[in-house]
């Protein structure tokens, strides 16, 4: 037995959130299982490893073609193996431990979870301790899992979400108050917006490339620049502390300022109500634990809004200061970023289990969006001031409909050419319209001082309603797909999840529009009514 090993999958994306091929459903070699050792073996008697999946034993090497896979008959027969024996000194990350899609989708909401959930929170606590390099400590214990096992691994991605918890509320917050309202602001948070696909397609392409040697790289070189770029923010990046805050003095004060009883109310009950949601796809709503922590999740945070309104002496939400109309910008935004959610998750699927392209090639299929995002970006800043913010959200989210409506009815068989292209040159005016738009409406809706916590909200709505989008596209999928036992079958789960992303897209295009009319009413009652 001679098993490729192409030195990609999973662990290539864990470091960028790129899903992974679920080759079992599409192999040669029959369906996986996971024993309680934790060893993902084939159940076919079949040794030979035809789907590219690869081995990290416990030396944090990968395994020669001898020892890679074991089969049931050479087990029974031969006693103890070495595959055994390496079992019990120490149980290393298999590549195809991960290849399953529901341990994918696991996987990368792991990083995304605890930052969604932490980004209110941790805006205030940056407020009182500065701390830096969190993000590349933990991203390099990532790598170094290898020579542990699964559970050091998903501990470490936990760990690793708080970093840009830290990183990108305060970095809008810089942003803020650095910049008076206009048109240079305008065009540095449109630029701001460009990086996502760009880091994401640049991320991707690394991790690909240095899966190829081995996975663990990815994590390791992504530390290394991450510590480059502290060094290099410590004397480049402007301080912009607010002058104005008097530091609490003692511990009482600190945790009165922190809100700790609003944290553990808020973070609770979103950390419960997507683990159900991400969960139930998994295990299916018939596990009455699913549901039971849906509804405990509700539950707290129906407390969380009545302490925060009615008890916290600095609420971690300043409900006072933010007006009526940010409900809708908020709504418009976690409808749209939802549905962005589904079309990358299963962008990725559609390509590496149905195409069975290589994680490297469909990398470059989305390189067009780095090009695509940038030019959103500068019309975006370019239009802001001439266009109302209201007009420019109600656009992106009827491009976020149009490019995943494109991709649900993309054909198997297509040419990249096709759909699939178009659809990846469209989804980024939605991102790159919608971030921008919506950071602005809620930047200028704000004082000064409270430029972290609207930078914290919406970053908060985009990356929570990215992780819930995939619950419920999950949800979908795993009903509709048969269990996913031929390709027809996995299309058609596939496609189920689009027709979500399309149903909340489409959504949100309504919220827009109630809120541009509502906008227009109001006015046109303020003309009126001028002297």
């Amino acid at each position: 037995m001679t098993p490729r090993r192409e030195g990609i999958g999973s662990s290539a994306s864990s470091a960028t959130a790129v899903p992974v091929a679920n080759r079992e459903a599409v192999g040669t070699d029959g369906p996986a299982v996971l024993p309680s050792d934790g060893v993902v073996r084939p159940q076919s008697g079949n040794t030979s490893d035809q789907d590219g999946s690869f081995l990290i034993s416990q030396a944090g090497t990968q395994s020669t073609p001898d020892d890679s896979w074991t089969s049931s008959d050479e087990k029974d027969g031969g006693g103890k193996t070495r595959e055994d024996e390496q079992t019990e000194e120490g149980k290393g990350i298999r590549g195809r431990d991960l290849a399953r899609t529901d341990t994918n989708r696991s996987i990368a909401e792991t990083l995304s979870l605890p930052r969604e959930i932490l980004f209110v929170f941790v805006i205030c606590l940056a407020q009182l301790f500065t701390r830096m390099g969190w993000y590349s400590i933990w991203t390099t214990v990532c790598g170094l899992a290898v020579y542990s096992n699964h559970i050091l691994f998903i501990f470490a991605r936990v760990l690793q979400g708080i970093g840009p918890a830290i990183i990108l509320p305060n970095g809008l917050a810089i942003l803020g108050v650095t910049y008076a309202p206009g048109r240079r602001k305008e065009m540095v948070f449109a630029i701001f917006g460009a990086m996502a696909p760009t880091g994401s397609v640049i991320g991707s392409l690394f991790a690909a490339i240095l899966a190829l040697a081995w996975w663990p790289w990815a994590f390791w070189v992504f530390g290394i620049v991450l510590a480059a770029t502290v060094v290099l923010g410590y004397y480049v990046i402007p301080s912009a502390s607010n002058r104005h805050h008097v530091r609490p003095q003692g511990l009482k004060e600190t945790l009165q300022e922190l809100d700790i009883v609003g944290t553990l109310l808020g973070v609770g009950g979103l950390v419960l109500v997507n683990f159900a949601w991400n969960q139930a796809p998994v295990v299916g709503w018939a596990q009455p634990y699913v549901y039971v922590l849906l509804i405990v999740g509700l539950l707290l945070l129906v407390g969380f809004f009545v302490f925060e309104l009615k008890f916290a002496q600095h609420p971690l939400i300043p409900f006072n200061a933010l007006s009526y109309d940010v409900s809708f910008v908020l709504a418009a935004i976690a409808c749209g970023w939802s549905c962005f959610g589904i079309w990358f998750f299963y962008s990725w699927e559609f390509l590496l289990v149905l195409r069975k392209i290589p994680p490297l090639l469909a990398t470059a299929m989305f390189a067009p969006t780095v090009l695509s995002g940038i030019l959103a970006a500068l019309f975006t800043g370019y239009t802001l001031h001439r266009l109302r913010p209201p007009i420019v959200m109600t656009m992106a989210l009827v491009f976020f409909t149009t490019g995943i409506t494109i991709l649900a009815t993309c054909p198997v068989e297509q040419v990249y050419w096709g759909q699939f292209f178009v659809s990846g040159i469209i989804m980024p005016w939605g991102m790159d319209m919608s971030f921008p738009a919506g950071t602005l409406i809620l930047s200028d809706a704000v004082p000064r001082k409270h430029q972290g916590i609207a930078a914290s909200l919406v970053n908060t709505v985009v990356n929570y309603s990215i992780s819930l989008g995939l619950g419920f596209a999950g949800t979908v999928e795993t009903q509709v797909n048969k269990g996913g036992e031929t390709p027809a079958d996995i299309l058609k789960g596939y496609r189920g999840a689009y027709y979500m992303g399309i149903g909340l897209a489409s959504l949100g295009v309504i919220v827009c529009i109630a809120f541009v009319a509502k906008s227009s009413n109001r006015k046109g009652a303020t003309n009126r009514g001028a002297p």
